[in-house]
């Protein structure tokens, strides 16, 4: 039988940071491609990723946009949440660098 040495409450945490900011990097990635593909029914079209994000958004946000009021509203909500994803991502980023020293 193996022992395993047991955690200290800092590496526990710092293990927990990681996970945490995976955890958000995949629902942000979730509710990008939930965009996409609602905004897709509409022909609304756009490449994957990130970077690509602010297209979206500019469709979205257009006062002459087609989109259906309830379709707007649902992709405004979409498009704060990936925002709000992206701002804990860079606050774990910012706990990750201090941690480590970079």
């Amino acid at each position: 039988m193996r022992f395993v040495a047991v955690k200290s409450e800092s590496k526990q945490s710092s293990a927990m940071i990681f996970k945490t900011r995976d955890l958000l990097v995949r629902q942000r990635t979730r509710t990008i491609n939930a965009l996409r593909a609602h905004l897709a029914e509409f022909g609304f079209i756009a490449p994957k990723g990130l970077a690509h994000l602010g297209r979206l958004v500019s469709q979205v946000k257009a006062p002459e946009t087609s989109l259906p009021e309830p379709v707007r509203t649902l992709c405004l909500m979409l498009i704060d949440l990936v925002r709000k994803l992206t701002e804990q991502n860079r606050v774990l980023d910012g706990e990750i660098k201090t941690r480590h020293g970079s």
